[in-house]
């Protein structure tokens, strides 16, 4: 064995420096290093996504690999051939099959080579943000394993024919199907001439199902299998073509050759060899299915069961029964929708196995008009319709006794959620008795029905609190209360408008008594400023206080300030497509959220628009403040009637007026003292004290998209609900959940990107607030002068400069915008020249660098060779 392995690597070290010999070579890495750069930085854009991640990077590999392994390959063996050489290669002591996989290990050396020379991709990343490097290190495993099947099938076709041109073209023809076979079209097509069993098996040969685990950052082996199996028959199939070659039976296509018993017993024989080889490979590759282990490379373990799920799995009291609804695969399935159901089944198995026995797994395959899928709609599964008009089911149900909680839908959009929804799921059914949890608003958050006797239309319940009703029971409190309800566990106070003082004396008497509760004040409602528009009397209800509580808890809160960060600015494109910077609508990353707390330590981001802020001031001792959420050092005050522009140039760089970070979150445990004089109870009281209410409004947490069967599902856009979910789920005494529900994947924006822009923003604050004024200005007088015509009926007199300016506003106005949009260009120029100098460096400077050291090469190979000979 150790001898033959030294001669494959002896064959391999010649054929892999004997191509770098050859211009071919060198030209193979300039095409790959300049085409997977244009792609990267130029198609994708990817510095334009703003976060720090490679998965337009690796999603190109297969395409890129599918047009140049075929050029790789080609002259393995047909070039050999051609000249006359194999049967000269066939003389050296080493067998056929050591060959094949010396020239194939000579080829990856070149493959694995032109990948290190896309290192400087990741590294420019790095050098931007902070990337997932167990990400990017699968995901080079990843295209790695796909060159290695694509070049063992240009090897197979390379040894078919002594034509370069056509082994290059039979290589591309084959490695476009084994792309373009999972393609839903293709899928329906073969359904429609094949037999089902075979589709599955040609649908199962497909390379970009089993690359894309290792693009997300997962390792499983039986995409590792598949990837050596298919190389190792493509290898065998080389291998028995050159056998075939060397035995002597010349060409199928000679005068004479289909009529000697000879050549038909060697066509036979090989015949009969392929069709061994690829039932191995569906044995071997089965068994892998069977026997399948999966490791998450990623940093945040986005793709493994966590060890929260794991410890409640073991301590489960009551059996639960799972059952996953899973439709059979169709000629219209979507394939990302086959690859999840199979994500889904594994992580299903892996809790039924935690569980010990106390958890029962059924997985169903409900076909048309079939039992199966009439239970499935019994159980409250929806099922979605595709090209072809047929239902597919995908959801799952949990039952204990007579309780029943179905998934309707699984959606690979909403994969980071799973594990959280099947363990919230499990929970309620081992205990059905939900808490109950108030809610004190003056908007209908919980939903409101049309009355016919005022007029007034309904209103759907916001998104956040109908994921809430899923786990407690919400029960709504009138603003007008003179006493908090017994049997509360928890209360939430949103947007306290000019509250009765009775009813404050209620909430102060709840919290004195031990009462938890949460409170959402706003010094400005977003809700309430569009909801105006069609009911007049949200206009007085665009602030919200909690006095005199807050200050008997020595918090100190104006309802006339907003908090203003440049860190967590919002930019938003008006009409024109002018980009304005709103530092009050804040996106909070995780310089904002604390890290240590189990409420908020596996949030990545959250939306608070024109957020309040506290501090405190002399707050009693008996009372225990922990910020949770906070702006960062570049912040500071903003008056809640100031413009965004006017409140960009006030802005104060650090150590300039600003500095001090404003807490938009507070969590207040210990005996709270009465603002009523009230008697001090017993318990200890608990609050979680936020400075936005917008936030729990749908438009704030989740957004509208659409799923692999068009149909439109909400997914969440941030961690708003999460945390909302986390601090409820504490309130109520529980808190198993948190850390589950907060597993979503980090974001890692590109850091160094967004620190120029707000530079830049900060650098022309002074220009774009002057034209924005004097725009406003323009555009009061010219209403004015409208209004003082409408008024008279057109008889009012103009003066010279009022007409003009009637006459030229437009042309103003567009100059206006016209100067702000050639700033904001200006703005630009920083991001720009860190786009154009990666890409140059990337595009340019490094394939120039490899002809270079080519070049040098080749003058190093020909100089030793002539010291040689001299």
């Amino acid at each position: 064995m150790t001898a033959s392995l030294r001669r494959i690597f002896a064959v391999a070290s010649r054929e892999f420096f004997a191509s770098l010999a050859s211009p071919a070579a060198w030209v193979f890495l300039v095409i790959f290093l300049v085409m997977a750069n244009v792609c990267t930085f130029v198609f994708s854009d990817i510095l334009a996504l703003g976060q720090a991640e490679l998965s337009p990077f690796f999603n190109w590999m297969p395409w890129l690999f599918m047009f140049l392994m075929p050029a790789l390959g080609m002259p393995l063996w047909a070039e050999e051939r051609r000249v006359g050489t194999f049967e000269l290669t066939l003389s050296y002591p080493v067998s056929l099959w050591e060959l094949v996989f010396g020239k194939y290990l000579a080829g990856m050396a070149l493959v694995t080579l032109a990948l290190a020379l896309t290192l400087p991709v990741p590294i420019t990343i790095a050098i931007l943000g902070k990337p997932d490097a167990g990400a990017i290190a699968c995901g080079y495993a990843g295209a790695l394993l796909v060159g290695s099947a694509f070049l063992a099938v240009s090897s197979f076709c390379s040894a078919l024919s002594k034509s370069q041109t056509a082994s290059f073209l039979l290589a591309l023809l084959l490695c476009a199907l084994l792309m373009f076979t999972g393609w839903d079209r293709v899928t329906a097509l073969l359904y429609q001439w094949l037999p089902e069993s075979l589709c599955r098996l040609v649908s199962y040969c497909t390379v970009v199902p089993h690359y894309q685990a290792f693009q997300r950052g997962l390792f499983d082996t039986s995409e590792l299998t598949y990837s050596i199996l298919i190389t190792l028959l493509f290898l065998y199939f080389a291998r028995t073509v050159l056998a075939y070659a060397a035995s002597g039976g010349g060409g199928l296509f000679l005068p004479g050759a289909l009529r000697d018993r000879y050549t038909w017993k060697n066509v036979l024989s090989t015949a009969l060899s392929f069709v061994i080889a690829v039932y191995v490979f569906i044995c071997l590759a089965l068994t892998a299915e069977a026997f399948r282990i999966r490791i998450d490379c990623t940093a945040d373990r986005a793709y493994s069961l966590s060890p929260e799920a794991k410890a409640l799995a073991r301590s489960l009291e009551r059996h639960v029964t799972v059952r996953l609804y899973a439709s059979p695969p169709g000629a219209d399935t979507p394939k990302d929708l086959l690859g999840y159901a199979e994500r889904v089944k594994w992580l299903l198995r892996e809790f039924e196995k935690e569980a010990a026995g106390r958890v029962s797994l059924e997985i169903v395959t409900p076909g048309a008009d079939t039992r199966e899928e009439e239970a499935a709609i019994i159980e409250g599964l929806q099922p979605a319709k595709n090209a072809g008009g047929d239902r597919f089911f995908l959801g799952m149900t949990v039952s204990a006794g007579q309780l029943c909680l179905p998934i309707p839908f699984l959606s690979p959009k909403n994969e980071s959620m799973l594990e959280y929804e099947l363990l919230r799921r499990v929970m309620h059914a081992q205990n059905p008795k939900r808490p109950v949890v108030g809610v004190m608003c003056p908007f209908p958050v919980l939903g409101r029905a049309p009355s016919p006797q005022t007029g007034s239309s309904g209103a759907a319940a916001w998104y956040l609190f109908t994921e809430l009703d899923k786990d407690y029971t919400l029960a709504t409190i009138p603003t007008d209360v003179k006493e908090i309800p017994e049997g509360l566990d928890a209360l939430l106070v949103v947007h306290p408008h000019e509250f009765d003082p009775r009813t404050l004396e209620a909430i102060d008497a709840y919290l004195v008594k031990g009462g938890r509760l949460a409170v959402f004040v706003d010094p400005l409602s977003a809700y309430a400023l569009a909801s105006a528009q069609k009911d007049y009397s949200y206009v007085q209800m665009t602030d919200s206080t909690l006095e005199p509580l807050l200050t008997t808890w020595g918090v100190r809160y104006s309802p006339s300030k907003l908090a203003a960060d440049m860190n967590f600015k919002y930019d938003q494109l008006d009409k024109s497509g002018v980009r304005r910077t709103i530092p009050t609508a804040l996106c909070i990353t995780e310089a904002g959220i604390d890290r240590g707390s189990p409420i908020t330590g596996g949030l990545t981001s959250l939306r608070m628009n024109y957020a309040g802020f506290f501090d405190l001031r002399n707050p009693p001792k008996s009372l225990t403040f922990e910020p949770l959420v906070y702006t960062t050092d570049f912040s500071m005050p903003a008056d809640v009637e100031e413009q965004p522009e006017k409140i960009l140039a006030d802005f104060a760089a650090p150590g300039h007026g600003a500095g001090d970070r404003l807490d938009l979150l507070m969590h207040i445990t210990g005996q709270f003292p009465s603002a009523y004089g009230l008697e001090e109870g017993a318990k200890p009281g608990e609050v979680y004290l936020f400075g936005d209410s917008d936030m729990l409004f749908h438009d704030a947490c989740v957004a509208q998209a659409k799923d692999e069967f068009g149909q439109t599902i909400v997914v969440r856009s941030n961690d708003n609900i999460t945390l909302m979910e986390n601090v409820v789920e504490s309130l109520c005494g529980a808190g198993r959940l948190s850390s589950l529900r907060s597993r979503i994947p980090m974001s890692r924006p590109l850091t160094r990107i967004n620190e120029s822009q707000m530079k830049a923003d900060l650098a022309f604050k002074d220009r774009i607030l002057a034209i924005a004024e004097e725009s406003m200005r323009l555009q009061q007088r010219v209403e004015s002068i409208r209004k003082q015509l409408i008024v008279s009926g057109g008889a009012a007199r103009l003066t010279d400069d009022q007409r003009e300016l009637l006459n030229t506003y437009e042309q103003k106005d567009a100059a206006c915008k016209r100067e702000i949009r050639e700033i904001r260009l200006q703005l630009r120029q920083d991001l720009d020249h860190i786009n154009n100098t990666v890409r140059f460096i990337n595009i340019v400077l490094i394939p120039a660098f490899v002809v270079l050291f080519g070049i040098a090469w080749g003058i190093g190979r020909k100089l030793k060779w002539r010291r040689r000979t001299a």
